[in-house]
């Protein structure tokens, strides 16, 4: 069985990246932390032995994208069309070439080798692998390709209310819907807001207590963000 990930991301552009945590603490400062979790999300993904890509939005040479370049990324702009669209899109695309298809986007640096070696597991017995946000959304989504046929599509990804706290709901009542074989994985979150990035500041200290290598592009910003504010 042949897996890969991918990996949504706009180029870390000040004004356009991570726009609710920029009105906190400034477009400079937050398109900053989106490329250190671009970084570090490399960083473990590319630990994983799967193939990687990354479907982009924005500037391909942007050098926020530098990262996935050294890591041997493929890289795949982003088409047209609403979220639920662009996942249609691209998981179609994926299944052209492979088996099982891991989907995260950029807003969870502290997202562990486990997480996507565990997805890949669970996906040898269910069809749909959703790793739960405490917003409401999901941080990951594992496809099987034996859990979709061509005439059943990719309702999975239709009539979502994207951005909205009903998303893991409706996801997992398509799922309910088609029959599909689901499982979730364990509670994570997002970084949107300065509250949540305060929570990314304390949960980083406890996990560099435990591992000195672990998201070390944000550990190293969160120094000279902290400095700067005293």
């Amino acid at each position: 069985m042949k897996t890969v990930i991918v990996m949504f991301a706009k180029a870390p552009v000040p004004g356009a990246v991570k726009t609710r945590l920029g009105a906190s603490i400034g477009d400079d400062w937050s398109a900053r932390f989106h490329r250190a979790f671009l970084a570090d999300l490399t960083d473990t993904i590319s630990q994983t032995g799967f193939d990687c890509v990354l479907c982009y939005a924005g500037d391909r040479e942007h050098p926020g994208f530098a990262p996935c370049s050294s890591a041997g990324f493929s890289f795949l702009e982003q088409p047209a069309g609403d979220l639920g669209t662009r996942l249609t899109t691209i998981t179609q695309n994926m299944f052209k070439t492979y088996d099982r298809v891991i989907i995260i986007g950029s807003d969870s640096p502290t997202l562990g080798l486990q997480h996507f070696l565990q997805t890949d597991e669970l996906l040898s017995t269910h069809d749909v692998v959703i790793g739960p946000s405490f917003d409401g959304g999901y941080y990951l989504i594992g496809l099987n390709q034996d859990g979709f046929s061509k005439e059943q599509g990719f309702q999975i990804f239709e009539d979502i209310n994207w951005s909205s706290e009903e998303v893991l709901k409706q996801t997992l009542d398509s799922c309910l819907r088609e029959h599909q074989r689901c499982e979730l994985l364990g509670f994570w979150y997002d970084v949107d807001t300065v509250i949540d990035l305060n929570f990314l500041r304390t949960h980083l200290r406890h996990l560099f207590s435990e591992n000195l290598s672990v998201c070390r592009a944000t550990r190293m910003l969160f120094e000279e963000f902290d400095h700067t504010a005293k």
